[in-house]
């Protein structure tokens, strides 16, 4: 991997709120740059600098239309901390991971559906998706993200029954802090059959991670919703919280090698009216 064209240089990754870089992949020759918007509202909320990086493929001739675009979309962000590579790689993953390995504590931001080589960092049968071959935090914004001119007021936490509820709600309460953000932690549970009212114990269970952090002057509130479409009950949610901006977990037995499209993080990502934070769960 070699980076063949730099913008501005960062000297200092890790911002004062412990957000380090967002790194951007970006397509010049695509018309949809939803991740860059959100990916400047966290960095604008965090200080945290941004990266964006356009693989090229090693053999290619780099036109000049990329670096003029770079300028472009490195300009809209309206901040002192970007940089903007063009990297030769054999794929956008092999560049994106490289781009991680230099930085401290990074997340990405990315479209899940774009034309052109970011396609396919989500082809159903690729081996190097990024977001299975990397081990950090990853924003999406999907198909259905609308990304509105209001700034995020939100974080929405979604949690499960699992062990893995307490890492999740660790993760967004710190990301809420970092960014100053309202926290809603949500649990879906899939209706038992022949009861006609929520289980206590649901709502037992999200109060008590919401209150861990409550004390500590956090602002939350808590939600439990009833459904067996998952994906489906979390969109409509988010469908009345424009401003937020939605996290959920996800596994892998290495790093996130066997996650899958079809799982419930990703088919909501899909269906999301707005963005989503997957962050991966060690086991």
């Amino acid at each position: 991997m070699t980076i063949e064209f730099v913008i501005t240089a960062v000297a200092v990754h890790e911002s004062p709120r412990g957000f380090g870089s967002i790194v951007v992949p970006v397509d010049p020759d695509s018309d949809d740059h939803r991740a860059l918007t959100v990916a400047g509202r966290l960095a604008s909320l965090s200080g945290a600098a941004v990266d964006l990086v356009a693989v090229a493929d090693p053999a290619a001739l780099v036109r000049d239309e990329w670096r003029t675009r770079l300028h472009e979309l490195a300009a809209t962000l309206g901040t002192r901390r970007v940089r903007a590579s063009i990297v030769r790689a054999r794929t956008v993953v092999d560049g994106v991971r490289e781009t991680l390995a230099a930085d401290r504590a990074p997340i990405v931001c990315m479209e899940t559906e774009a034309p052109g080589r970011l396609v396919d960092a989500f082809e159903l049968t690729s081996g190097s998706a990024i977001v299975h071959h990397v081990d950090v935090p990853v924003v999406l914004v999907g198909p259905n993200a609308v990304i509105h001119e209001r700034p995020f007021g939100e974080l929405v936490a979604f949690v499960d029954t699992s062990t893995a509820a307490p890492v999740v709600v660790d993760q967004a309460a710190r990301w809420a802090q970092a960014l100053g953000l309202h926290l809603w932690i949500v649990e879906v549970v899939e209706p038992d059959a022949g009861l006609d009212s929520p289980d206590i114990t649901d709502s037992s269970h999200v109060a008590r991670l919401a209150h861990a952090w409550t004390i500590t002057g956090l602002k939350v509130d808590w939600e439990v919703l009833h459904g067996k479409d998952v994906p489906g009950e979390i969109a409509r949610f988010l469908g009345d919280h424009p401003d937020a901006l939605a996290l959920m977990g996800s596994h892998g037995r290495s790093g996130w090698s066997e996650l899958k499209l079809g799982s419930v993080s990703m088919r909501t990502v899909h269906r999301a009216p707005v963005p989503v934070a997957i962050i991966p769960i060690r086991s």
